[in-house]
């Protein structure tokens, strides 16, 4: 690795802990953790929408449980192990801590790619409980995009997810949902599953603004989840009324 790739690499693992929250749930995020009589369930609704604030939550669990760095934790169950009022409190400090930044487009998109690789999940019977981990790879496969650097979003997002101390099958989907081709684990399921979710928003939802996802996807992929190619015009319609009740949620705070 050169020098302006390890000092590039070295500010991205420095921005992990400073990244800003982010404009479109900065107001929401306020108003539930200063509420007097704090709702669990909206704070966990909060957090799984929000790729800044679930890192910043996963940052904070293996601080607490340095050991289970590295494993897939539901938001869920990092707020009862941690404390409602821990993972409350840090949230607060972390928001007024850095100026919000506005990222409306990519923080849509992330969503719905979350959204869409969950209804994926569901058409192929996955376990109900791993529902979690195919949102949250969809949620956070652009995480790279987040930081600001002259490398790929991929690369820089790698390079986050490792700092963050996410578990290897989402790091695998941040580094290789763009580079299929590269990816040579036995495991491919979940990063497929992502990538024919983000497939799905950039050619359907269009919520990234100008960026089109204009390549088709492979047969082999199709193949390997068994699925048709027109699955996706039977849950269009549910996916977009998702990511409504999402809007609706950070506006409202109902969800």
């Amino acid at each position: 690795m050169n020098l302006e790739k390890s000092a590039i690499e070295k500010q991205i693992k420095n921005s992990v802990l400073l990244m800003p929250p982010l404009a479109e749930t900065l107001e929401r995020a306020q108003f539930i953790c200063k509420s007097h009589t704090l709702n669990g369930q909206l704070l966990y609704k909060l957090i799984s929408i929000d790729p800044i604030l679930f890192c910043q939550t996963q940052i904070l669990f293996n601080y607490f449980y340095p050991k289970l760095t590295g494993t897939f934790n539901s938001i869920s169950k990092i707020i009862i192990l941690l404390n409602i009022n821990t993972v409350k409190n840090h949230i607060l400090q972390f928001i007024v801590k850095t100026k919000a930044e506005q990222q409306k487009q990519l923080f849509l998109h992330s969503i719905a790619v979350g959204i869409a690789s969950r209804f994926i999940a569901k058409e192929r019977n996955i376990d109900r409980k791993k529902f979690e981990l195919y949102y949250a790879a969809g949620l956070l496969h652009d995480i790279g995009k987040y930081f600001s650097c002259e490398l790929d979003h991929c690369i820089t997002g790698e390079i986050a997810a490792k700092t963050i101390g996410l578990h290897k099958s989402l790091r695998n989907v941040v580094a290789y949902h763009h580079n299929i081709q590269e990816y040579n684990e036995h495991d491919s399921d979940l990063l497929f599953n992502v990538v024919l979710a983000d497939y799905f928003v950039h050619k359907y939802i269009h919520t990234a603004g100008t960026e089109k996802y204009c390549v088709e996807i492979d047969d082999s992929i199709w193949k390997t989840l068994n699925l048709k190619k027109d699955f996706f015009a039977s849950v269009d319609k549910d996916i977009r009324a998702e990511i409504k009740k999402i809007e609706k949620f950070i506006r409202a705070g109902i969800y």
